[in-house]
């Protein structure tokens, strides 16, 4: 009992299966031959080991059968209680590390936005450690691929990182961008040929922790465009205070 309060359900229920025909034959008969039976049931000794008095008899060894019976009874009893008692284990949510850094809301006001691109940035450690921060500004930048096929991130600014002294980095300083090349020809041809512009969307990390950069094609609105995006933008508004004030 003490055992299986403990919460050891195994080493409990290995002690009763030892226990019960034993405890059967020690008040059914005043020798050993019950316990001798007992014992070869659960493969302790063998029948033909001979002990002091006589083999058992056949009533002992009923006796013995129904007490094992009645073990089994109960170990599943507890067993199924055990089952039930449990509380079923949750696997632990993988926690993510994706984190938006910096957003450029004028850039759907601006510009039509077409195809989306994803792109690693080459940072300083200290652009790293300021990202993290929180303190990164994208309103009035845009990208660029020059001459040599290379894409760049152009006017973006990140702040210089407190703890840096002399190892800072220049705000807004040029910074690369990795893409795939044909990704990157897809990006120079929407801009040489169509006359469109790369526009960077959002700053962020990646549920891995790196730092991205969402990047899209976009053309720019004209004047009717733009009242009629302000337009949809006032109605979404609207249509929200009035939904929330009808409950």
């Amino acid at each position: 009992m003490n055992a299986w309060f403990a919460g050891k359900a195994g080493e409990a229920l290995k002690i009763q299966d030892r226990l019960v025909p034993l405890h059967a034959a020690t008040f059914l008969e005043a020798g050993v031959t019950g316990a001798k039976y007992g014992l070869s049931l659960l493969g302790r000794v063998r029948e033909e080991v001979r002990l002091p008095l006589v083999t058992s008899t056949e009533a002992t060894k009923r006796a013995i059968r129904a007490a094992m019976v009645h073990r089994r009874s109960i170990r599943h009893s507890l067993l199924a209680l055990r089952s039930r008692s449990r509380k079923p284990v949750l696997a632990e949510k993988p926690k993510s590390n994706f984190k938006i850094v910096s957003d450029n809301r004028k850039a759907r006001y601006n510009y039509e936005i077409g195809e989306k691109f994803e792109a690693g940035l080459v940072l300083t450690g200290t652009e790293v450690k300021s990202l993290r921060t929180g303190k990164a500004t994208i309103a009035e930048s845009y990208a660029s691929v020059d001459r040599a096929g290379e894409l760049w991130l152009i006017n973006a600014t990140i702040p210089e990182y407190e703890g840096g002294n002399r190892f800072n980095h220049e705000p807004k300083r040029p910074r690369k961008l990795l893409l795939k090349l044909r990704e990157i020809a897809k990006l120079a041809q929407g801009v040489q040929r169509e006359g469109m512009t790369i526009v960077p969307l959002k700053v962020y990390f990646n549920d891995r922790g790196r730092a991205k950069i969402e990047l899209a094609l976009g053309r720019g609105k004209q004047l009717h465009d733009k009242r009629e995006t302000e337009k949809k933008r006032d109605w979404a508004k609207e249509k929200g205070r009035l939904l929330r004030a009808r409950g």
